[in-house]
């Protein structure tokens, strides 16, 4: 299969454009984004990092504002080349 943009559709893409997928396919290096809203990426992260509030689950927005949170306390977004997540619809 081919690697795609999670959510493609227009009305759910902000939410992954900034991991620019173009630039992550013939990336070599890993390449930070700047966080802005309603970017939800898919990432790993230590774990002192706050973690999801699972009760806060399909609220609309709910990993967005999980993201917002980490993104205002400092955390920084890296996108690594070399790694992909495979998204299943619910």
């Amino acid at each position: 299969g081919r690697a795609t943009q999670v959510h493609p559709e227009p009305s759910r893409m902000q939410a992954h454009v900034n991991t620019n997928y173009p630039k992550w396919l013939s990336a070599e290096e890993e390449y930070r984004v700047n966080y802005t809203m309603p970017y939800e990426p898919y990432f790993a992260a230590s774990k002192r990092v706050p973690r999801y509030p699972s009760d806060f689950a399909g609220y609309g927005n709910d990993k967005t504002a999980h993201c917002v949170e980490l993104w205002v306390s400092g955390m920084q977004f890296w996108v690594v080349p070399t790694v992909f997540v495979v998204h299943a619809d619910h």
